[in-house]
């Protein structure tokens, strides 16, 4: 599912309108121009944002994709070491509960951690997006 571009966190009115001005209006489309080394440096040339933060972005828009998965629990995910769907589908779901839990306690990044069956949910979607 595609949302807009200012869902992810850390992206306000001013870095959405650097994106729109190269015609990256959704999270889809920032993947597709955030695919690669070269694609990334080519954007950042366009945008002026630097590599590195567009990555970020780009990680956030990729766990986004998994159903259940927003923009707070995509931050809390960052946070708590799993930057891609890749990354999520090599978790164990108890582990990671845990592990959000805690880091969510202290950084307030959600309303509330996730359960251990929605990490589990989690990372059976992110596995079927991977072997995709």
């Amino acid at each position: 599912m595609a949302y807009g571009v200012r869902k992810i966190a850390g992206i306000g009115p001013v870095v959405a309108k650097k994106l729109a001005s190269a015609e990256i209006r959704t999270t889809d489309a920032l993947l597709a121009a955030c695919n690669g080394r070269r694609e990334r440096r080519l954007l950042s040339e366009r945008t002026g944002l630097p590599e590195r933060q567009l990555q970020k972005f780009a990680n956030m828009a990729d766990l986004m994709r998994i159903r259940g998965i927003g923009a707070d629990y995509a931050e809390l995910l960052g946070a708590s070491g799993v930057r891609t769907v890749r990354d999520l589908s090599r978790r164990r779901a108890f582990n990671l509960a845990a592990k959000m839990s805690t880091v969510n306690a202290t950084r307030k990044l959600s309303r509330r951690a996730p359960s251990a069956s929605m990490a589990e949910r989690w990372i059976a979607q992110a596995r079927e997006l991977k072997d995709s």
